[in-house]
């Protein structure tokens, strides 16, 4: 168990840089999970309970690679490794799930719920661990394409992207208005408004108005008032696909550590990112 003031690292949107070729079941390797405010047996049985999901899911191998300690981790390949933890802060659960691309051990997805209790956590589980695959699923797709050439064109009329899209991990839909106006719902049932704009034939979408604590609910509410304050404003840089089906570029925005009080750091980043149409 790792000591309780351990640093947490939470991202808003996540990127991989892996390349997966079609018919490939990636191998997922499994490791503990971390714990902060809850006892062991209840760790052990969160543990026990995400790895058997993570053995059902067909679209991967699972793989345990937990050890005890004292005892050395196994050692196997695996093209991703998943783990998390599990803290106990002002009366609030937190279950972050969070998946790395080997062997560079690079983030790739990162999914964070909080709860009233934890038998709650138990019953929800599975739906975390679900969204986690679909996120690194999408996220192995995007950078999936070493021998298809993606073509682009210009955005020269704001109003002809106006309907539905489907967004990136952490978004359910965004619906680009007429007039320069768009709105993002968030998985999170949070929605944001947009104010779109062109540049260099690129569609800019920026956040309308200053962050609010609502933004960053994933985060504990003291740290998420304090990243609200300081943060800059979210804004996505769009180019248009030949086909106008999808809309590719980067979303930039912050990646968190904190220790769920403080704010340890707020680092800008801008991961890739699709929106598609529906």
């Amino acid at each position: 168990m790792k000591r309780k003031n351990e640093i947490f690292s939470l991202v808003f949107l996540f990127f991989s840089t892996v390349v997966l070729y079609a018919g490939d079941v990636p191998t997922v390797g499994f490791r503990n999970l971390s714990a902060t405010g809850i006892d062991q047996p209840g760790l052990i049985t969160l543990d026990n309970l995400i790895f058997d999901f993570l053995k059902e899911q067909r679209t991967i191998n699972a793989v345990d690679l937990r050890s005890t300690p004292g005892e050395p981790e196994p050692v196997v390949q695996t093209d991703y490794i998943c783990t998390g933890s599990i803290s106990l802060e002002n009366s609030r659960y937190y279950l972050t799930l969070v998946m790395y691309v080997m062997p560079d051990n690079v983030k790739t997805a990162e999914i964070t719920r909080n709860y009233d209790s934890y038998n709650r956590i138990l019953l929800e589980s599975r739906t975390v661990l679900k969204e986690l695959i679909e996120a690194m699923n999408r996220t192995s797709t995007l950078t999936d394409a070493p021998s298809e050439q993606v073509n682009f064109i210009p955005v020269t009329n704001l109003d002809a992207l106006s309907g539905s899209w489907r967004g990136e991990e952490g978004i359910e839909k965004v619906v680009i208005l007429r007039g320069g106006k768009a709105v993002v719902f968030f998985s999170t049932g949070i929605s944001m408004q947009l104010e779109l704009s062109l540049s260099d034939g690129k569609l800019i979408a920026r956040q309308k108005g200053p962050n609010q604590v609502k933004y960053f609910v994933f985060l504990p509410a003291v740290v998420a008032t304090k990243v609200a304050a300081s943060a800059p404003p979210a804004s996505w840089e769009l180019s248009l696909t030949e086909d106008k089906q999808s809309l590719i570029g980067v979303h930039n925005t912050v990646e968190v550590s904190h220790n769920g009080t403080d704010v340890i750091s707020v680092k800008e980043v801008s991961p890739q990112v699709k929106w598609d149409r529906e």
